[in-house]
């Protein structure tokens, strides 16, 4: 749709390693990206952890926003926010089990 952003072409300004490329767009990055970069710069235990405990904060922090969102905010908006952080917890929560 007109005015929003696609995750297709949005890009990141710093990209994300594994070990053959880097990736800047964010529709093509996946988890496994940041677990690689991670290791590869010596953090993937730190990394696991933080996404872990990401994911276990998600829908808590989903619902503390839509209790706090202001007056008028677009549901619409707000909706597909929600639903994406929602889809994109349990992707990640998938691919670390």
């Amino acid at each position: 749709r007109a005015g929003q952003l696609s995750l297709m072409k949005a890009k990141l300004a710093i990209g994300v390693r594994d070990e053959k490329n880097t990736h800047y767009k964010l529709g093509e990055i996946k988890l496994r990206h940041w677990m690689e970069t991670a290791k590869l710069n010596g953090l993937r235990g730190q990394a696991e952890s933080i996404i872990r405990q990401t994911i276990y904060a998600t829908a808590g922090a989903i619902e503390t926003v839509r209790a706090q969102r202001p007056p008028g905010f677009p549901p619409t908006i707000r909706d597909a926010i929600f639903k994406g952080l929602a889809r994109s917890s349990k992707e990640a929560a998938t691919q670390l089990a």
